[in-house]
């Protein structure tokens, strides 16, 4: 099949072409196109940044959104703990992630020990991760 994209001169048609061409034969790649559905009601008048993010995640609440590589924790030369990566991925739901974000927020809300008040903020400091993203949003 590629001799036939090669074919078309122009490289944005091109990229087109083959992007249909996937859409068409890989069930994979169709499975992770937005749904017009989703797209509509998250792009409503009227709702907030939230209601929008809480739309989308419940949306795609089946679907997996999130992945970080596995890894243990080994003593290196020094006998400080170290990460070593596995060959291996763990994923969350875009349903998990949604139920994350809700909990965060209502632990800052609710949580006497934890609660932010008017004009508090939060720093937060770490490594990128499925936990970090979920502080973030």
């Amino acid at each position: 099949m590629t001799n036939a994209f090669e074919k078309i001169a122009d490289p944005l048609e091109r990229m087109m072409a083959r992007f249909q061409h996937l859409l068409e034969t890989d069930e994979q790649i169709r499975s992770i196109m937005p749904l017009p559905d989703v797209a509509e009601a998250a792009a409503a008048e009227g709702l907030s940044t939230a209601e929008r993010i809480d739309t989308v995640l419940t949306g795609y609440a089946g679907r997996e959104s999130l992945g970080m590589r596995d890894y243990k924790l080994v003593s290196d030369a020094s006998g400080r703990q170290v990460k070593e990566y596995l060959p291996a991925f763990s994923t969350i739901t875009f349903a998990e992630l949604r139920d994350g974000v809700r909990a965060i927020a209502n632990a800052w809300r609710y949580e006497e020990s934890v609660a932010l008040k008017r004009d508090e903020f939060v720093a937060i400091i770490g490594f990128t991760s499925t936990d970090f993203f979920m502080l973030d949003l």
